[in-house]
Formats: structure tokens, C-alpha cells, sequence
């Protein structure tokens, strides 16, 4: 069952996601993550620039990131709390958590535009190590419980595992000559 079309039926808001499954929390964070901002009316281009990701194609539309296609949701192995007053994620506490950014994450770049749920969850962890924010702590910003039997460590909830880097770019430094050192 693909998540996009089927919860979408089911609510009209951000709802709080619980699940056991470990393996879905990534997906669930994109869900969520694209359900705040397509709330809030922001671009998808915020969180792919904020997130340093980007794709063979240019991202103009949230119908791009879909979570129906290659990586789904399995509806059934997650409860979904209706019940939501006084869940409130907010642009700040995002924006907060997204600060700076720029000067520490890698540029991650994929051909596949349907990976960018695990592209987006791997920096999310980066930027959590280094805050020292913990798996659990960052899915409560996305409105996430997780219920299953991993503890709450980046050893065990390891999202950037999903990911396999196929070549790594660089740029020399401007030191000056390798001879005058």
C-alpha cells in the first residue's frame, strides 16, 4: 500500500505515527517532513537545499518526491493517532535544527529522485550527532514514536547506513605549492 494516496484518504492533517518497524522510520520522517511543508505551503526546494541533496533533475513539485514508487510505507505495520491537539511542529524548530547547515553536511547527490527520503534521513542524522540529538528525539519533531526494540542510539537506529557513497569529489585547498611547504 502506498502511504501517499491511502493515510492521505484517512486524515487531512499531520498525524502522530507510531510503529515497531525500525526499517520504516525513514520513509516516515519523509512522510512527515513533506506533509509539514506541503502544510505551510513551502517549496520542496527548502528542505533539498537546506539537506544539501540534489538529483539528476531539478525538484519544482512535491508530486517529484513521492513515497508511492521504489520505497513505500507498509500501512499496516504503523498505528496512526487521529487525536493530534497540541501537536504543533513548527518552521522555527525546524529552521533551528537546519542552522548552519551549509558549513558541515556533505552535498549528497542521486540519479534516483525516489531515494530522497534515505538521502534526507542520513543528514538528518549527521546534523543530530553533531547536536547530540538523539533518534528518538528527532522523531518526536516529526511527530514519531517509535515502539520496536532498537535502544535509542545512532549504533543501532543507523540511517546513513542506507546510503553507499559511489565516488567522493574533491577540491585542493588553496595552501599554495606542495614545493614551498
Amino acid at each position: 500500500m502506498a502511504i501517499d494516496k491511502n493515510i492521505d484518504n484517512i486524515l487531512g492533517h499531520q498525524p502522530i505515527l507510531s510503529t515497531p518497524n525500525a526499517e520504516q522510520l525513514q520513509l516516515l520522517v519523509g512522510y512527515q517532513a513533506k506533509d509539514i511543508f506541503i502544510g505551510k505551503n513551502i517549496d520542496p526546494s527548502y528542505i533539498i537545499t537546506k539537506a544539501k541533496i540534489s538529483f539528476d533533475q531539478p525538484v519544482s513539485s512535491w508530486d517529484q518526491l513521492s513515497l508511492s514508487g521504489k520505497h513505500h510505507i507498509e500501512v499496516s505495520r504503523i498505528t496512526i493517532f487521529n487525536d493530534n491537539d497540541g501537536v504543533f511542529t513548527s518552521m522555527e524548530d525546524i529552521e533551528s535544527f537546519f542552522e548552519d547547515t551549509e558549513f558541515y553536511l556533505p552535498n549528497l547527490r542521486s540519479r534516483d529522485i525516489e531515494d530522497w527520503p534515505l538521502l534526507l534521513t542520513s543528514q538528518i542524522q549527521r546534523i543530530c550527532e553533531l547536536k547530540e540529538i538523539t533518534p528518538f528525539q528527532i522523531l518526536s519533531l516529526f511527530s514519531i514514536i517509535y515502539t520496536g526494540p532498537e535502544s535509542n542510539s545512532w549504533d543501532t537506529i543507523n540511517w546513513k547506513d542506507s546510503i553507499v557513497p559511489v565516488f567522493l569529489m574533491v577540491t585542493i585547498s588553496d595552501r599554495g605549492s606542495i614545493y614551498d611547504n
